[in-house]
């Protein structure tokens, strides 16, 4: 194995990544290729994934977005791929990932510029977040569209 992308211990990975394993030879699927794994840090359960093999280079798809900034293991078990062309199996390689963090928009009404309308609509939610407008107004998340959620969305108006 030559390379990886993302590399052992990237960051700021964008959560639609695909993730690519380079080899300096040409390599065909072998039994283990359904065992490989994507997990999240501290976690048993796999993230649903599709492994393919296109030339020397193995490529694994997971089926939905990642979530942001989380760190992600991959675990490519002995002989997921043999190498051509005396069909060596390939050795057990793992290496990790982190995503993005992500990106909290204050720009409310979808216009593409954060404005005193962004604020506006903000106030007009006021009050338990218990739909999705409101929900997207709290932008601290914390169940409630408050004062502070305005002050935090008017600090960035002009960035």
């Amino acid at each position: 194995m030559d390379e990886t992308i993302p590399q052992n211990g990237a960051i700021d990975i964008p959560v639609n990544s695909s993730i690519k394993i380079y080899y300096d030879r040409l390599i065909n699927p072998s039994s283990n290729i359904r065992q490989i794994t994507l997990k999240e840090d501290g976690s048993n359960t796999d993230v649903g994934i599709n492994s393919s093999v296109n030339h020397n280079e193995l490529l694994i798809t997971p089926y939905n977005e990642l979530k942001n900034s989380t760190k992600y293991w991959v675990t490519i078990p002995y002989n997921a791929v043999k190498g051509n062309p005396d069909c060596t199996p390939a050795a057990k390689k793992t290496f990790s990932f982190t995503t993005i963090e992500a990106v909290i928009s204050y720009d409310m009404d979808s216009n593409g510029t954060l404005d005193i309308n962004d604020l506006l609509w903000i106030a007009e939610k006021i009050g338990p977040a218990n739909n999705s407008d409101a929900e997207k107004a709290d932008v601290d998340s914390n169940g409630t569209v408050n004062i502070l959620d305005l002050m935090t969305a008017a600090q960035h108006i002009g960035n």
